[in-house]
């Protein structure tokens, strides 16, 4: 049987500033990553697979399967709870859906184990980026 290491793409990247284990990064100004700040945010590429501070190599993954952290309450019986975008700090929350300009960068990932999240929990998510926007 495959484990979750088998559905994603992982790069090592150079931190421009603090990361957080797990949290959603962009793409600096200088090729450099940081911690994702808004769901407006094009620049959106990856995950955290361990926190980090500036110049460190962390490493990301950049699509595929991966453990992130809620911003909010998540329930699988809700289905607008499946879509996600970036918070302030760097955390998945509901997406706000298509009429904004903000990108829906992951899908939540629940189980049998936990078809619920609170704010702060470690969630599965299937990370996409901000391809096709």
């Amino acid at each position: 049987m495959a484990g979750q290491n088998d559905y994603r793409v992982e790069r090592t990247r150079l931190c421009n500033g603090t990361v957080g284990e797990f949290r959603v990064v962009k793409g600096a100004a200088d090729g450099k990553i940081e911690q994702a700040t808004a769901a407006t945010e094009q620049s959106v590429c990856g995950v955290a697979q361990v926190s980090g501070v500036a110049a460190d190599n962390i490493r990301t993954v950049t699509f595929g399967m991966t453990t992130a952290i809620a911003g909010a309450a998540l329930d699988s019986t809700n289905a607008a709870d499946y879509n996600l975008m970036v918070d302030a700090n760097g955390r998945l929350i509901t997406w706000a859906g298509g009429a904004g300009t903000e990108y829906c960068v992951a899908q939540w990932v629940p189980s049998a184990t936990q078809p619920t999240a609170a704010t702060d929990d470690q969630i599965s998510v299937m990370f996409t980026g901000t391809i096709g926007h």
